[in-house]
């Protein structure tokens, strides 16, 4: 978002009429009462920045109340913007740009972790993604969803982020905070396929050679991530290109691969679509 001071002074002065209210309810405030149309994650990117400045508070509904008044906001009031001419709006831009130079970047609250979207991906495998469930053969098969899809459980999708999100910057216990899911081919009936690798324990070394149920290079999932763009190194600008960066560096080399074994069998994916 480019810095406008003129929305700022409008939602500054929507949250004064509403008392408490969310983003979505100041957003549609200006429209009923202004006929001015605000992106959504222009409003929030302008309360944020009012309360890095400790102009406003939040409460855990995500509801913003205004905690202090500075002076440039003092003739804020609705009721005056309705009957401003275009002076008036300039002399209130101005003040308000006094407090925000050059936009003021906003301030993120260390520890804060607010503002949830839910991401769509759809990513292709281009290393055989190995399964690791024992089933009393000699065989260690991949997970099955409730209907007895094989899938990639949202276990594997957690330590799989997790060994890899410093790589994007993030912090190093972004992954509590996100939501995971299984990811579900995007097609029926995929072929499977049977690999063999060594095993190898940790402080015991080579253990001989498993058998592993594997999804074949080439098969695309689909899946869902929900995360918070406050807090943990993602912000609302940046999430998804973030996101995007993450599937790059795993696609060539990841700290640690996706699946059972990755060590071996390498566990590489490439982004698709994101959305």
């Amino acid at each position: 978002m480019e810095f406008n001071a003129k929305s700022v002074v409008l939602v500054f002065a929507g949250l004064e009429e509403l008392g408490l209210a969310t983003a979505i309810e100041v957003k549609e405030y200006l429209k009923k009462e202004l006929d001015v149309e605000l992106d959504i994650d222009d409003v929030k990117l302008i309360l944020e920045r009012l309360r890095a400045k400790d102009i406003l508070s939040i409460d855990q509904n995500l509801r913003y109340k205004i905690a202090k008044i500075p002076a440039p906001f003092l003739s804020v009031k609705m009721s005056l913007i309705k009957k401003w001419k275009s002076k008036d709006f300039q002399k209130a831009v101005k003040d308000v740009e006094d407090i925000f130079p050059q936009g003021a970047p906003l301030v993120q609250k260390k520890g804060y972790i607010n503002d949830y979207r839910f991401v769509e991906l759809t990513f292709e495998i281009i290393d055989p993604i190995l399964g690791g469930v024992p089933e009393g053969d000699e065989k260690l098969h991949l997970h099955r969803s409730n209907n007895g899809q094989p899938v990639i459980s949202a276990g594997q999708m957690y330590g799989w982020f997790r060994s890899n999100e410093r790589a994007i910057g993030l912090d190093a216990n972004a992954h509590s905070h996100i939501g995971f899911c299984e990811a579900m081919p995007t097609e029926e009936n995929i072929e499977l396929i049977e690999r063999t690798a060594p095993v190898v324990i940790k402080g015991r070394g080579g253990c001989g050679i498993a058998k592993y149920e594997a999804f074949k290079q080439g098969t695309q999932f689909k899946t869902y991530m929900r995360i918070p763009v406050e807090g943990i190194g993602f912000s609302s600008e940046n999430y998804v290109h973030k996101l995007t960066e993450l599937f790059e560096a795993c696609a060539i080399c990841p700290v640690r691969g996706l699946g059972a074994n990755p060590r071996y069998n390498g566990g590489r994916v490439k982004l698709v679509t994101i959305k």
